[in-house]
């Protein structure tokens, strides 16, 4: 699909091939090895099982489209990309070099070996696998694990809320952050996690906190 013009429809079949041009509003689903040269402001993005989508650019999904990764691969290379909302399911993945910015994250069991930008975060099911940095000020996870996968896993200036059945596992990375509270859950690994203050109501510390 190529030209100036934009295509829009009320769906998208996305099972291969190149977007030169750009699509407009409407759901768009990938299913195969897609590469994003143009650009999409679908509502909502759809990446599932078997789909890869490979940005091409920087900035070719448009900013207010909620993307959901489901067993797919969203590949950003070296781009930056700001979206609505960002969803990884399914064990998913989110790869390259560049930033995704979203408003919120719902981390539900996957691979980010990008970056994150600044918003919020939410673990809720599964395992994550956080390798790049995810620069949310406002981390909660309530079920599932988030696995850091280097030592610059979390900022510096992040607040992390554990409630439920949630574990944050360092694995052998330290982190600092400013502010732990621990409700219920779990907190593991050898890495030492380091915060400002920790508001320790109840869970278990297997790992270590630092001071």
């Amino acid at each position: 699909v190529t030209g100036t013009g934009t295509l829009t429809a009320a769906t998208y079949a996305l099972a291969g091939g190149v977007v030169a041009g750009t699509l407009g509003s409407g759901i768009a689903t990938v299913t195969g090895s897609v590469s994003l040269t143009g650009m999409t402001l679908a509502d909502n993005l759809n990446i599932n099982s078997g789909g890869t989508l490979t940005l091409g650019a920087f900035e070719r999904i448009g900013a207010m489209t909620l993307v959901d990764v489901n067993a797919g691969e969203l590949a950003l290379g070296v781009n930056n990309n700001t979206v609505g909302a960002f969803t990884l399911r399914g064990g998913g993945l989110l790869s390259g070099t560049g930033t995704l910015t979203a408003a919120t994250y719902a981390l539900q069991g996957g691979s980010v070996n990008a970056n994150l930008g600044l918003g919020v975060a939410s673990v809720t099911d599964g395992l994550t696998l956080l390798n790049g940095a995810l620069a949310a000020g406002t981390v909660g996870i309530s079920s599932g694990t988030l696995l850091l996968g280097s030592t610059i896993s979390l900022a510096a200036g992040a607040t992390l809320t554990i409630g439920g059945s949630g574990v944050l596992d360092t694995a052998s990375n330290a982190n600092t952050i400013t502010a732990l509270t621990l409700n219920s859950g779990t907190v593991t690994g050898t890495g030492t996690l380091t915060a400002a203050t920790y508001a320790l109501a109840g869970g278990v510390v297997a790992g270590t906190l630092g001071s």
